[in-house]
């Protein structure tokens, strides 16, 4: 701990702010993240660990600019790509409950909150998920033969219903329960490495896949269209992927 309170102390940011306090936050599982006290208010900072799949760091510090108005992620203090860490504001509240994610009156926020991202055009193609499929396969090398043919199949249905070609908005692509939090007022997304473009159908099948039941009838941009199965039918695969 003492070896990560002094690179703390040495970043330029925090010594012109005034260190005051470090504790450790455990919630994540890619990262070191600390929450820290200075003279200025509490920040979050972030160490970054590049070694997982789909995780472009240049590509994640230009969305956190684009989103900078929406108010919609922890207010940005600090991105720097080059010496890997991220400063932002910490935003006091309570994370979601894997339940939140079936709540209908919850859904309705997060829905209204996400629609103004959803809205952003954003052309990414490393980040398309029919892309980051490709790397996914080539990192988990090991996983179960079955598993790996149904990914392309669905992909390959994907491509000749014209799906990959409407990746264009900008999604967060990880909204599970930990990465939402409010404060009875508000709520706020975390951890945006994983965002890029994409369809919105997408960010709901997310969604659903973590809520482990149909929410379809509660959030009115989930469109009931031709691919919608099939969609909901990859995510569900990718994150078995997740699991091997």
């Amino acid at each position: 701990m003492n070896e990560w309170i002094g690179r703390i102390e040495r970043l330029a940011e925090v010594k012109d702010a005034g260190l005051q306090d470090v504790v450790e936050l455990t919630g994540g599982t890619i990262n070191k993240t600390f929450k820290i006290k200075t003279k200025q208010g509490c920040w979050v900072v972030r160490f970054n660990n590049n070694e997982l799949p789909g995780i472009h760091r240049p590509t994640e510090a230009k969305i956190l600019e684009l989103i900078r108005p929406l108010s919609i992620a922890p207010r940005l203090i600090a991105n720097n790509v080059d010496q890997g860490y991220l400063i932002t504001e910490f935003f006091e509240g309570e994370l979601w409950q894997a339940e939140d994610l079936k709540n209908p009156q919850k859904l309705k926020q997060l829905s209204d909150k996400l629609g103004p991202l959803h809205r952003l055009e954003f052309q990414s193609k490393r980040t398309e998920l029919v892309f980051r499929m490709v790397e996914y396969i080539h990192y988990f090398s090991q996983m179960d033969a079955k598993l790996k043919s149904a990914i392309n199949t669905l992909v390959t249905e994907l491509i000749y219903l014209g799906f990959w070609k409407k990746q264009n908005k900008l999604l967060h692509f990880d909204l599970n329960a930990m990465n939402i939090i409010e404060n009875g007022n508000d709520i706020c997304i975390l951890d945006w490495e994983y965002a890029g473009a994409g369809h919105p159908l997408v960010e709901w099948a997310i969604v659903q896949n973590y809520a482990g039941a149909d929410i379809s009838c509660d959030v009115p941009q989930f469109p009931h269209i031709g691919y919608h199965k099939k969609v909901q039918e990859l995510i569900n695969l990718m994150m078995e992927m997740w699991q091997v």
